[in-house]
């Protein structure tokens, strides 16, 4: 801040005081007629004011710049805010680049139903049974999905299972999993999960 303005003022003030309306000649005359203890009085009265008014120039000074700091800080914090914004949607975009291309790799004779069996086998396990679920439109992607069970399996069964879809060369997702206690063998899950795959939406 220019905080030359308030120089410029004090100086003329100060100017005003002491040439305009006093010469100097007559302030040290009128003090030399004074008593020590009045002289004393009107020396320190002139130093109080010039203090009170370098005091009210310095709070207003100080102020002013307080003021310009916050707006500053606000801003940079704004800009950070902008800052990250942008990273995310840059990291978001690769993501769905990436999925977009596993989408694409997914042939069109492409069938959910067996690839979950030709996992399960290699897994180890023995699906119960196995149905389509019905799934919301969407005009870029066609999802398709699918419900098993699968009983009396155990917990390390089932979690090499769900890494063989989950990296599986098509694109499968984990939708929702339901683990309960088998009640036919201890130790054993029976389990309820879905599994969606995806192909691109067929243009009208």
């Amino acid at each position: 801040m220019d905080i030359r303005p308030y120089i410029d003022q004090l100086k003329k003030l100060k100017g005003d005081i002491l040439y305009k309306y006093l010469k100097v000649d007559q302030v040290r005359d009128y003090l030399m007629k004074l008593s020590e203890r009045d002289r004393k009085i009107v020396i320190a009265s002139s130093i109080a004011v010039a203090f009170l008014l370098a005091f009210t120039v310095y709070s207003a000074v100080s102020h002013s710049l307080t003021k310009k700091e916050e707006n500053i800080q606000k801003k940079i914090e704004n800009f950070d805010k902008i800052v990250k914004l942008g990273d995310d949607y840059q990291s978001l975009y690769g993501i769905l680049k990436k999925i977009e291309t596993l989408i694409k790799r997914t042939p069109p004779d492409f069938s959910l139903m067996t690839r979950l069996e030709n996992l399960a086998k290699t897994s180890g396990i023995k699906i119960d049974s196995m149905k389509p679920k019905p799934t919301s439109p969407n005009d870029f992607y066609k999802e398709t999905q699918v419900e098993l069970k699968i009983r009396d399996v155990t917990l390390k069964t089932f979690v090499n299972f769900l890494y063989e879809i989950e990296n599986s060369k098509e694109f499968l997702k984990i939708t929702s999993v339901q683990l309960r206690p088998s009640y036919s063998k201890q130790m054993y899950l029976d389990v309820t999960f879905s599994v969606s795959t995806f192909s691109p939406a067929k243009k009208s």
